[in-house]
C-alpha cells in the first residue's frame, strides 16, 4: 500500500457512445468542434437534392449534437461541487508538490511510453482520492473547452 504522500496516479478516461456517423463520437473531438459539425450538416440540409439525404444530414447533426451534450455532461459531473479555482488551475501546475515523475514503458524490445507515475509530496489536506477527483476534473474540462495539452 502506498503512503499518502506518494500516490500512484493513473488516468483513464472513457466516453461510450452509439453514434453512427463517422467523427462523431464524443472522444472524436471536443465540444465546440462537435458543435460546429452540427451546424455544418444543418446548413446543407436547405441543399441536400432529396428527401433521403436530407434525413442522412439531420442525422449526422443529431449526432454531433448529442455527443457535444455527452461531453459537456462528462465536464459538468466530474467537476460538480469543486471550487472555481480548483475547476481553474490543474494539480498539475503545483510543481513545487510535485516529488518525482518516471514514465511507465511497455514493451520488451520496443519500449513505448505510455504513462507516468507522478507522486506528490505531502500536502496537508491533499489525499489520492481529491487529486483523482481533480484530475477527473481537468480532463473532463479538456474534452470540452478545447485545450490542447501536450
Amino acid at each position: 500500500m502506498r503512503s499518502p504522500s506518494a500516490p500512484l496516479l493513473t488516468v483513464l478516461i472513457g466516453v461510450a457512445a452509439c453514434a453512427s456517423t463517422p467523427g462523431a463520437r464524443p472522444e472524436d473531438m471536443r465540444a465546440a468542434g462537435h458543435d460546429a459539425a452540427a451546424a455544418r450538416e444543418e446548413a446543407r440540409v436547405a441543399w441536400a437534392a432529396d428527401p433521403g439525404e436530407a434525413q442522412r444530414l439531420r442525422k449526422m447533426a443529431a449526432d454531433h449534437r448529442a455527443a457535444s451534450a455527452t461531453v459537456r455532461d462528462a465536464e459538468a459531473s466530474a467537476c460538480a461541487n469543486l471550487s472555481e479555482a480548483d475547476r481553474a488551475m490543474s494539480p498539475f501546475e503545483h510543481y513545487r508538490d510535485i516529488a518525482s515523475v518516471e514514465p511507465i514503458y511497455v514493451g520488451a524490445r520496443y519500449r513505448h511510453l505510455v504513462g507516468a507515475t507522478i507522486r506528490f509530496r505531502a500536502v496537508p489536506g491533499l489525499t489520492a482520492q481529491w487529486l483523482r477527483r481533480l484530475i477527473d476534473c481537468h480532463s473532463a474540462r479538456i474534452a470540452a473547452l478545447g485545450h490542447d495539452v501536450p
